[in-house]
């Protein structure tokens, strides 16, 4: 986030009961705070009464300025913690299910796992390259510095 916030840490901030926006670029808060008004969710957003009267002034023409338009602002839901409605992950340290390579999510070994040969030298193409000094007169054509 641009707070340098985690998602739970700004979920805790803005349901809590005190002045938040400090955290918010002047655009966006007005933007937000526009969006409350229009929802009539004020009241329901606790950090918006430490806003100062400013903002709200700011907010009333972005509103009136989206409904001249005929924009309709955004939902404004209840704030909840989503991470709360995950489910819980059991992790289990033991492997009770063995791997089994008719399984179509079978990984095989690994290539990193295999033993791979370098690549040898083809002796049948060892003329195909032009001598040094070819090279370099090329290079002097086309300008390239050595």
């Amino acid at each position: 986030m641009r707070t340098g916030l985690g998602y739970d840490e700004a979920v805790e901030i803005l349901l809590a009961d005190a002045a938040q926006h400090a955290l918010f670029h002047r655009d966006s808060l007005c933007d937000m705070l526009a969006t409350v008004m229009y929802r009539h969710k004020l009241d329901d957003t606790l950090w918006a009464r430490y806003v100062p009267t400013a903002y709200y002034v700011m907010a009333e023409v972005v509103l009136e300025n989206w409904l001249e338009r005929g924009v309709v602002p955004s939902e404004w839901s209840d704030l909840h913690n989503l991470t709360d409605d995950l489910p819980e992950v059991i992790e289990s340290s033991s492997s009770e299910e063995g791997d089994n390579p008719e399984d179509p999510d079978f990984d095989g070994p690994s290539p990193k796992d295999e033993e791979v040969d370098p690549p040898q030298a083809n002796p049948d193409s060892a003329g195909t390259s032009p001598p040094d000094s070819d090279v370099l007169v090329l290079r002097s054509k086309r300008k390239v510095p050595v």
